[in-house]
């Protein structure tokens, strides 16, 4: 979506450039495969989980890190102006950008690898809604015509610590508000609650959302 917008070049103009633009993204998603299994759910074979032994819970963070990548590519091809490298530059640092907020996560839930091996449903949705709300960010700071590396990359730098503190703030509000009495990490990890794990997947795209409007 982020090239259906008019170029100024005429009917057959645009047309160039979705098809240009929207065959480039065809290896993007490919390689976001790739990062998925071997950079971020390291720990065991994507396609062996998802395919032969059906497991929902990696095959829900699959999806989203291809919708989340996705999404950054729409923001940043919004500013297609700035040509096939920024494209492929951007992408690289989405899919960087996926791989450290992981890291993020796992401090936060340090046996998400295990859980998601073990099918916990509860545990994928959370850490989705991290990965989602992540690339909300990223494609907020990336959106708009292509300007110059430093001062983008800058704008996601300051973005993202500051997006981190929200998401720890929503996790401890939800212990106190909407699981008052339990942990809210308890329930998805120990107790599987997949109400939980969605729940909070939800306040993290939800909240990242709203942080992006208010920047």
């Amino acid at each position: 979506s982020g090239i259906l917008h008019p170029s100024g070049l005429g009917f057959l103009g645009d047309i160039d450039i979705i098809a240009k633009y929207g065959l480039m993204l065809i290896p993007f998603i490919l390689g976001s495969f790739f990062v998925n299994d071997y950079l971020i759910l390291h720990s065991f074979s994507n396609n062996r989980e998802v395919v032969e032994e059906q497991n929902y819970a990696v095959a829900v963070v699959e999806a989203a890190t291809l919708i989340g990548t996705g999404y950054i590519m729409r923001c940043a091809l919004a500013g297609w102006e700035g040509g096939f490298w920024v494209s492929v530059g951007w992408f690289i640092i989405g899919q960087i950008f996926f791989i450290l907020i992981a890291r993020v996560y796992c401090l936060m839930a340090k046996s998400i690898f295990e859980e998601l091996d073990n099918h916990n449903l509860a545990a994928a949705f959370s850490f989705s809604g991290f990965i989602l709300g992540g690339a909300i960010i990223m494609g907020h700071g990336v959106h708009g015509e292509f300007t110059s590396w430093t001062q983008d990359i800058i704008v996601v730098a300051v973005y993202l610590p500051m997006w981190l503190g929200v998401m720890a703030a929503v996790s401890w509000a939800a212990d106190l508000v909407i699981y008052p009495g339990v942990r809210l990490r308890d329930e998805v990890v120990i107790n599987r609650n997949i109400g939980a794990g969605y729940v909070e997947g939800v306040l993290f795209v939800s909240f990242s959302m709203l942080f992006s409007v208010v920047l």
